[in-house]
Order: structure tokens, then sequence, then C-alpha cells
């Protein structure tokens, strides 16, 4: 491996690790991942927040 392969290598897992790191946020923060009305959302959250899920 030489130094561009390597740069690229760790170019591509930083921006992997920020989507990841962004997704997370979003979900405790209680945001859809669709950004849309979570209420007629088939992705199981139900319009329902996270306080409100834990219950």
């Amino acid at each position: 491996m030489n130094t561009l392969d390597i740069i690229l290598i760790l170019a591509i897992a930083a921006v992997v690790g920020l989507a990841v790191w962004r997704l997370a946020r979003n979900r405790r923060q209680g945001k859809s991942a669709c950004g849309c009305d979570c209420g007629s959302c088939s992705c199981g959250c139900g319009g329902k927040k996270r306080e409100d899920r834990k219950a």
C-alpha cells in the first residue's frame, strides 16, 4: 500500500463515521430517518418521540 491508498481509506472511513454519527444523533433527537411525517411512515416509528417509546 502506498501513501495515496492510506489517505483514501482514511477519507472514506471518516465519511462513513460521520454518516453513522449523524444518524445516531438524529435518532437520539427523535428525528425520522426519512425526514417526513412519522405518522404515515412505514418504518415503524409510529410518530412517537423517544420519550413516548420508553413508556
